[in-house]
Order: structure tokens, then sequence, then C-alpha cells
């Protein structure tokens, strides 16, 4: 029986790449098959109004704001930001804080995307009012806006 080739590891039989099922997951989803969890340093949101309006064009370029509601009738919102340029999502980083979330490509063709997003609703409150003057695309500028009044 073959096993997982990550040293240390007692998960079992080899899956694919020479890595048991727990590391191949944490390698296609995250890039690094170390993977344990998510970055939870703080976020900052940014005064600076160049910075302002260059992140008002991420999000209404490649961004992506999702409203759901939970199981317990509560709504919540998503911003992310994804991109093949990783020095973006770098300077996002850099920026913002939190951090780089990996998507291996699923076909030969495709790039390796970089993420970085937020679900905190008291952060996104305070960074989406601060780039709400700066958007241009009225669909998401309303989204936002309903998000503030909610």
């Amino acid at each position: 029986m073959d096993i997982c080739s990550i040293k240390g590891c007692n998960n079992g039989r080899k899956y694919a790449n020479g890595w048991c099922s727990t590391h191949y997951i944490r390698w296609w989803k995250y890039g690094d098959v170390t993977f344990t969890k998510r970055d939870t340093s703080p976020r900052r949101v940014p005064v600076n109004p160049v910075d302002l309006a260059y992140l008002a064009g991420l999000i209404d370029g490649e961004g992506y704001i999702g409203t759901s509601c939970s199981y317990k009738d509560s709504s919540y919102i998503t911003l992310k930001v994804t991109m093949c340029d990783k020095e973006v999502i770098d300077w996002m980083v850099a920026t913002l804080g939190g951090g780089i979330y990996i998507k291996n490509p699923s076909q030969s063709h495709h790039r390796i995307g970089y993420t970085w997003s937020s679900s905190n609703k008291n952060y996104l409150r305070e960074l989406l009012g601060a780039v709400l003057p700066y958007m241009k695309l009225e669909s998401k500028r309303n989204l936002i806006h309903d998000f503030l009044l909610s």
C-alpha cells in the first residue's frame, strides 16, 4: 500500500500526486499542501483617496459583491477580488490586510487565480462606505448602498 509522501502524514493511502486526499485538496484549493487555516490578521481601511479610488476600480472591474441569507434569516455580504495578477492582490493584502487564496487551474489552458476576500460585516461596512464615492458601476453602487442602509 502506497502512503502519502508528505513527511509525518498518517492519513493513509495515496490519492493523487503522491499525496493523501487531505493534502491533495489543500493543494487544489489553496496552492499549498501545508495550508491549515485562513488568515485572521486585522483588516485596515485605507484613508488615502488614491488608494480608495484604485480599490473602487478593482471592485468595479474584478470584484464580486454577494449577499445571502443564512439559515437563521440573517443576511451577510461577501467581497472578493479575484485575478491572475498576483502583484495587485499583494497590494490589496499590504493595504487592507488579510491573505491571498489561490485557485489552481482546473484545465491546462487556465492560469492560477489569486483572491482577496472578506465576509466581516463590520469591516465591510467601513471599507465599502469609504470606497462608495469612487465607484462607477451603478449596479455595484446600488448593492453597496443597500448594504450600508441595512
